[in-house]
């Protein structure tokens, strides 16, 4: 498998990036219109994601993301602000980020061999490739503990409770509810597939169904 992945070729690895952050845009795009019913920035992101070009050289994930986070969360907050939206992110994220490199891992493959995050200091890059497509899905998650809570102002045990549990939690995906766990590998595995440069895959993701977190404990 590692020897695959030296032979992993730029092309099948550009395509991949553009599907993964075309997924990701249109999920910011669902759950940002979901909490906020903000049909302008809904149909800006959804412009972003169609003008999203080969290996998103023109930067529209940034656009996106930032248009995204300044309509949810407010025009002032930004994702280096020390505040509990962020320290429940960066959790968050670090959870589904340890989860996909074991995915990876399981797999026999390297976590460190990635497709666009490259740095001589990282050795998840894959990972971080992968987990842009779950980001919107832990952006969901937080909003809903802070939307249910009066106050939140640490994180406390009880949060980080919360936010290990959603790799336990099942939302829609291919027809049917499945554990983000089970999703996450099988994401990983799809990923893996378009890069192999002995049996090329066409990869077609599909948006998960976030409606609130008891929609998504169904």
């Amino acid at each position: 498998m590692i020897n695959k992945q030296i032979r992993w070729r730029d092309e099948p690895k550009q395509k991949l990036w553009t599907k993964i952050i075309k997924a990701k845009i249109d999920n910011q795009s669902k759950i940002m219109h979901y909490y906020t019913k903000n049909e302008d920035k809904y149909n800006q992101l959804q412009s972003y994601k169609k003008d999203v070009s080969l290996g998103d050289i023109s930067n529209r994930e940034g656009h996106a993301a930032k248009v995204y986070f300044n309509t949810i969360f407010g025009n002032g907050f930004h994702r280096g602000m020390d505040c509990i939206e962020n320290a429940m992110l960066n959790y968050g994220y670090a959870i589904m980020r340890a989860y996909i490199a074991r995915s990876i891992l399981s797999y026999g493959y390297n976590p460190g061999f990635s497709i666009f995050h490259k740095s001589e200091y990282n050795d998840f890059g894959l990972a971080d490739d992968i987990i842009e497509i779950f980001r919107p899905l832990v952006d969901a998650y937080v909003l809903e503990f802070i939307l249910e809570e009066e106050i939140v102002e640490f994180l406390t045990q009880e949060i980080r409770a919360y936010l290990i549990n959603i790799l336990s939690e099942r939302i829609y995906y291919k027809k049917k509810f499945q554990k983000v766990s089970t999703i996450i590998s099988k994401v990983t595995l799809n990923c893996l597939n378009i890069l192999d440069p002995d049996n090329e895959k066409e990869l077609d993701f599909e948006n998960f169904e976030i409606l609130t977190s008891e929609g998504i404990q169904k």
